[in-house]
């Protein structure tokens, strides 16, 4: 009898209690991390507007989702530009350059394989050279408008849309998507088993000494290269070898 009276209150007592008292929350699910995809992609400009040949170079670098830079310089010229040396001849070289520093970028975006978008600052910029001296000017065409850069063709194509800007466009040379960081300082590879222009993902002496090469040269002399101009102040000096030397050894 008392055993049968404890279940019985027991019974009531459990009956009192919210049904919602007595299920437990589901555990939500842990979201996997995400991998992060950096990117760097480098091409050559062919053209500026529809009718201008151009001369000019496009460098990229991004975490996708996360930022996105891009520098580019070119020459609207039919013929290409020739070069000089300052020591043997008065001349000036003038150039266009466009940067974006603080863009978004996204990978396999609608049509596009790897498109940019942010605001850009656009300069003209101007060497001057008589005999052993050099000057430079620098005049500022734009800050901070919209713009885009993006990339078809399963990476063969590259446009740079910049409001107020006749359209560039040009050809990938080299791209590569990868989930570590791209350390700067990767401009070439050994020559003897590869093409100078692309990078063999691996900072190395190879590297150092193409940069060394053209130590002291600014744009308009034939050794400079903007692709080695990793701070872009007009010159490959002591800045640009450390930058390479602090990497060496690195591969991605």
């Amino acid at each position: 009898m008392r055993k049968k009276l404890l279940a019985i209150m027991i019974s009531i007592v459990l009956a009192a209690i919210p049904v919602t008292t007595l299920a437990l929350p589901s555990a939500e699910p842990e979201p996997e991390p995400q991998t992060p995809t950096y990117v760097m992609m480098q091409g050559a400009i062919l053209a500026y507007g529809n009718e201008l040949t151009a001369y000019g170079w496009c460098s990229a670098r991004a975490l996708i989702g996360e930022w996105a830079q891009v520098n580019a310089f070119w020459i609207p010229a039919t013929p290409l530009p020739t070069f000089g040396e300052p020591t043997t001849e008065n001349f000036t070289y003038s150039f266009y350059m466009a940067k974006l520093e603080n863009g978004t970028a996204e990978l396999s975006y609608g049509d596009y394989d790897f498109y940019i978008t942010g605001l850009w600052d656009v300069f003209n910029v101007t060497f001057g050279y008589y005999g052993e001296l050099r000057n430079s000017t620098t005049e500022v065409l734009a800050l901070d408008v919209p713009g885009e850069l993006f990339v078809t063709g399963n990476w063969s194509d590259f446009t740079i849309n910049i409001e107020g800007f006749d359209a560039l466009t040009g050809a990938v040379i080299f791209h590569v998507e990868k989930p570590v960081p791209i350390p700067p300082g990767d401009v070439t590879c050994d020559p003897s088993y590869g093409t100078p222009e692309i990078p063999d993902c691996s900072v190395d002496i190879w590297d150092l000494v193409h940069v060394a090469k053209a130590y002291d040269s600014t744009p308009g002399m034939m050794n400079y290269d903007f692709s080695l101009d990793f701070n872009l102040d007009f010159i490959i000096d002591i800045y640009d070898l450390t930058t390479i030397a602090v990497s060496i050894g690195i591969s991605y």
